[in-house]
């Protein structure tokens, strides 16, 4: 099912309530609503997040609240997209890395192979 039958009710109480005083107000059919939550279901629970330096400006707290949010937007099989210039603290939340260059994407690399790559260069030194 497409949403909870409760959460049709709370949204037909709300858009009722709300609309209610306004003249010539015609509350919706359960149809109507119906419609209305499968037609926002794709911004209320998108399939892809796209976060843009989601942590510029975030004390140590507040960073580790968006780790918990990202890790579980994650786990419920939403695929999301993140830029950073954090890269110590991508390299901890993704699974995929690209980098772009003039809008193109200039290298891509799985987590395993990035951590590979820094192993190494710790190992020479750099």
């Amino acid at each position: 099912r497409l949403y909870a039958e409760r959460d049709l009710e709370a949204l037909q109480v709300i858009y009722r309530t709300a609309w209610t005083d306004n003249w010539g107000f015609v509350p919706p059919t359960d149809a109507e609503i119906r419609q209305l939550a499968k037609e926002l279901k794709p911004a209320l629970d998108p399939e892809i997040v796209l976060f843009d330096e989601p942590y510029t400006g975030l004390d140590q707290d507040a960073s580790s609240m968006l780790d918990v949010v990202l890790k579980t937007v994650a786990a419920q099989g939403r695929t999301v997209v993140m830029t950073s210039h954090d890269l110590a603290r991508a390299e901890e939340l993704a699974t995929r890395f690209d980098i772009l260059s003039r809008g193109v994407i200039a290298a891509s690399a799985t987590r395993r192979q990035v951590k590979k790559t820094n192993e190494k260069a710790k190992d020479d030194g750099r």
